[in-house]
């Protein structure tokens, strides 16, 4: 994943963050509220990992968008 060049650093970012909370012993709710506590965890890391699939399907386009442009330009 590191390596990879079409995915952007705001989607590892992203995706390094939502692990990172989702083992983390620090929450927004403590998960000793058990409903409240359980489901912060249930909305916070699929969202983070929403914004950098996100972020992957706007960097994988940017290069069509640019062949494309240039396509209708040159025609």
């Amino acid at each position: 994943m590191t390596k990879n060049l079409i995915v952007p650093l705001k989607a590892k970012l992203l995706m390094l963050g939502a692990a990172a909370y989702l083992v983390s012993p620090i929450d927004l709710i403590p998960d000793v509220l058990v409903g409240p506590g359980i489901l912060d965890d249930a909305l916070v890391v699929p969202g983070m990992l929403l914004l950098a699939l996100k972020a992957i399907y706007e960097a994988a386009r940017r290069p069509a968008k640019i062949r494309s442009a240039a396509l209708r330009r040159d025609a």
